[in-house]
């Protein structure tokens, strides 16, 4: 009897060392298992964010082209704008060509002609030359319209106020109708 006591001690000894390692491998299994899923998930994170990391670079690549070719544009429109001087002025219109013009008011002299002895007409601006000078190419920018021409003419309402400006009208009414217009003038003098 002593023997079989002693191979139940060793059974029960075995089954209880057995199933604390059987316990400790399903433990490792999940463990593993675990660490498995862990690593599924940090490597989708990192090519998630290898792809973002490949949308930014990208686009980082786009925002320097983009930048150089500003930076073209911007020497380009450097170039174009040297010596180009910006005011904001009035402006007013006149229609020396109107039927109902009246001389002193719509034109002096020659209602055809400019003061500096050119045909009057679209794209002819009334100015102070002594503030814009005669031949200065002009962009006049109002609150909804852009007209562009040159320094060709001038008036008495404009040699007594340098911040007034008068353009050409085909009539009149175009002219009354026009009224007065705070306006941002960009000029260029002509070269010597």
């Amino acid at each position: 009897m002593s023997s079989n006591r002693f191979f139940i001690i060793v059974l029960c000894i075995l089954t209880i060392i057995t199933c604390a390692l059987l316990g400790s491998v399903i433990a490792g299994v999940r463990y593993i298992e675990h660490v498995n899923r862990e690593n599924r998930y940090l490597r989708d994170q990192i090519r998630d964010i290898e792809d973002e990391l490949g949308d930014l670079e990208r686009e980082l690549d786009k925002l320097r082209s983009d930048f150089e070719d500003l930076e073209e544009e911007l020497l380009e429109l450097d170039s174009l704008l040297y010596g180009v001087e910006v005011r904001k002025m009035e402006a007013t219109a006149y229609a020396p060509h109107d039927d109902a013009a009246v001389a002193g008011m719509c034109y002096q002299g020659n209602p055809n002609i400019t003061a500096t002895g050119d045909q009057v007409g679209d794209g002819i601006f009334a100015v102070d030359p002594t503030e814009i000078p005669y031949g200065s190419k002009m962009v006049v920018i109002g609150s909804d319209w852009i007209e562009t021409g040159k320094a060709l003419d001038t008036g008495s309402a404009m040699r007594s106020n340098e911040n007034l400006i008068d353009m050409y009208k085909p009539t009149r009414q175009q002219a009354f109708n026009f009224g007065r217009q705070d306006v941002l003038v960009l000029y260029r003098e002509p070269s010597k």
